[in-house]
């Protein structure tokens, strides 16, 4: 058994992995598509949603920028307008405690003549002019002041409403989200594939049972496609089909080619017992098409359940050729490995497969 089973280890081929994943094409494609859609419409959603309130256009952006530009401007220039207010107030504070300390001087006089009169006076004129002065001054910082504060928060209010309506959406990004999309969506179906095919517990295909065991295949009736499915099949199905080994068989040739290599292979005198995992109905079917082509001299066939299951069959395995007839993707591993073992150690005849 151990030869076998290195022997079944060699045969899981990558070229047939990619066959069976390239042959569900359709599945393939869609699951392709669908990755590439949902990825790449999440991330074209999320990224107009982030930008729903894209007002702007190019036009309206630049102009907003100048005049942001312009208002910085305008504020630097009010800054060096107000240093010079702020300069020219601090003189006239100054001139003006300097008059009134003159002012002060002059009313402690005790000798007040007519010009120290006229000199108060002129005192007097002068401090409220500077008064004046300064509250101009004070007016003119103020508005300034307000002039600056009030350019400054619509440059904020500007910059704000320019950040909101920087979109986010970018084709490049989309198109990348879509790729990988895609990818996931190809790799999600070669593990789905991977899978089916090789934890499926089934019969892969016809030639299994000969790489597996090393036995003859002697001939082989499955196709996996009904009448209606064969009408849907295009170009590209059949060079898959080509590419994979897959043929559509004529059974009556199958059947007369079978007959004949049980005829060479088969020993004198044995009668030929077809069996295996199927139900006996499949058998009994497959028994009948081979008598059919026998010679009626020749050697005659009859259908007998799993000897493992079958205690009559199993008793008559010694002094029978067996032909084992199986079905692709309907006989299970477990079971006809389970039978193998039975043959090899009883050491029976088993001339080859025939596959169904």
């Amino acid at each position: 058994m151990e030869d076998y089973e290195d022997q079944y280890e060699e045969t899981l081929s990558i070229k047939e992995l990619c066959m069976y994943i390239l042959r569900d094409w359709r599945f393939l494609a869609i699951a392709i598509l669908a990755g590439a859609i949902l990825l790449g419409g999440y991330k074209l959603v999320s990224d107009l949603a982030a930008g729903e309130e894209l007002v702007m256009t190019e036009e309206e952006l630049a102009s907003t920028q100048s005049t942001i530009s312009g208002n910085e401007t305008t504020i630097s220039n009010d800054q060096a307008s107000l240093t010079a207010k702020q300069s020219e107030l601090e003189g006239l504070q100054q001139t003006l405690a300097d008059y009134q300390a003159t002012l002060e001087l002059a009313m402690t006089v005790e000798n007040v003549d007519t010009e120290m009169i006229v000199t108060i006076l002129e005192l007097n004129d002068a401090i409220a002019s500077t008064q004046s002065q300064i509250s101009s001054a004070n007016q003119s910082i103020n508005s300034l002041n307000n002039k600056i504060s009030s350019l400054q928060s619509t440059n904020e209010s500007l910059r704000a409403s320019m950040e909101e309506t920087v979109s986010n959406f970018s084709l490049k990004t989309v198109i990348t989200y879509a790729i990988v999309g895609a990818v996931l969506g190809f790799l999600l179906v070669c593990v789905v594939d991977f899978c089916r095919w090789f934890f499926g517990g089934t019969l892969r295909g016809p030639e299994v049972l000969t790489d597996r065991y090393a036995l003859p295949m002697l001939g082989s009736t499955y196709y996996p496609y009904t009448e209606k499915q064969e009408k849907k099949r295009n170009k590209l199905d059949r060079l898959l089909d080509r590419l994979s080994g897959i043929e559509k068989p004529e059974p009556e040739k199958e059947y007369a080619l079978a007959a004949a290599k049980l005829q060479v292979l088969g020993k004198e005198g044995h009668r030929l017992m077809v069996t295996g995992t199927l139900e006996k109905q499949r058998l009994e079917t497959v028994c009948e098409a081979l008598n059919q082509c026998f010679p009626a001299e020749g050697p005659s066939a009859f259908a007998a359940e799993n000897p493992m299951r079958d205690p009559d069959a199993m008793l008559q395995v010694g002094d029978c050729d067996i032909l084992l007839v199986e079905g692709v993707r309907q006989s299970k591993n477990a079971e006809v490995d389970e039978l193998f073992r039975f043959l090899r150690l009883s050491q029976a005849n088993v001339v080859g497969t025939f596959m169904v």
